[in-house]
């Protein structure tokens, strides 16, 4: 296979196993259905502009679409067999998964759900949530009217259906909103909160630049993120956090991570 056929098969692979149809990548980046299925068959390749976006999409690395990885992870360096692997290692744990019995299927082939999930991510937005992709995929195991929302393979909620009313698929939807309000701690992850910080650098850049990840790692302000979570909603205060997580660790960089969030929580009653 040529160059451009193994990148539009990547592409194609990687759309499918998130279950999108091509019309649904398409308008996620901004061209024709057409155009996605051009790229698939090898006709043509996407302009290098878009590609950012497509990663996105996808969820997958640059390098991963374009084929230049130094991967060798089969003893003949098969290539398909490779891109099997390494998939189902990328989205073994997911933050956030809806996982639906059979005979739910239904509710969920018209992509009328990503309406519903549109809204509340937007919803969420207002209180400074990010909310992550939520794969969707169905599993006998759950039973046929039956769903799970999970985080990193670990059930956060799950019920069994009586039947499939009309009101069904609201339903769910309501269930996954208050499942990620209640468990947005075990969610949040460093990459989530790489894309708040950069969304704040973008107005804020003075708090911001040289700050985040110089000063405080990802991993440190989301393990404080986590922490006052778990005692009280503080995402809107994404800022004012950064800026007395700063401000402590200048005077005081020897804290862990507990000292540090016990005294992000005393500054923030303060300034209340």
């Amino acid at each position: 296979m040529d160059k451009i056929g193994s990148i539009g098969k990547r592409i194609s692979e990687c759309r499918q196993n998130k279950h999108m149809s091509q019309e649904e990548m398409a308008n996620r980046i901004g061209v024709t259905p057409q155009a996605v299925s051009k790229w698939e068959r090898g006709q043509s390749l996407p302009d290098v502009a878009l590609l950012a976006d497509i990663c996105f999409v996808l969820g997958v690395s640059a390098d991963y679409v374009l084929g230049t990885q130094q991967t060798n992870i089969t003893e003949n360096g098969d290539e398909e067999e490779q891109t099997i692997i390494l998939n189902n290692l990328r989205h073994c744990l997911e933050p956030l998964e809806l996982v639906i019995g059979t005979g739910l299927v239904t509710l969920f082939t018209d992509n009328s759900y990503m309406e519903h999930i549109k809204k509340l991510r937007r919803k969420f937005s207002e209180q400074g949530i990010l909310v992550p992709v939520v794969h969707v995929k169905d599993d006998m195991t759950v039973g046929k009217n039956g769903f799970q929302i999970l985080s990193y393979r670990k059930v956060l909620y799950e019920e069994a259906l009586d039947g499939i009313a009309e009101d069904a698929l609201t339903y769910i939807m309501a269930k996954l909103s208050e499942t990620i309000e209640s468990n947005y701690a075990h969610i949040l992850n460093p990459d989530l909160v790489k894309k708040l910080v950069d969304n704040l650098q973008s107005a804020y850049p003075a708090t911001i630049q040289d700050v985040v990840p110089e000063k405080i790692s990802y991993g440190m302000l989301t393990e404080v993120l986590r922490s006052l979570l778990i005692r009280k909603k503080i995402m809107p205060y994404l800022l004012l956090i950064i800026e007395l997580m700063e401000n402590i660790l200048r005077e005081q960089p020897e804290l862990n991570t507990e000292a540090l969030t016990e005294a992000v929580l005393i500054s923030l009653k303060v300034s209340e």
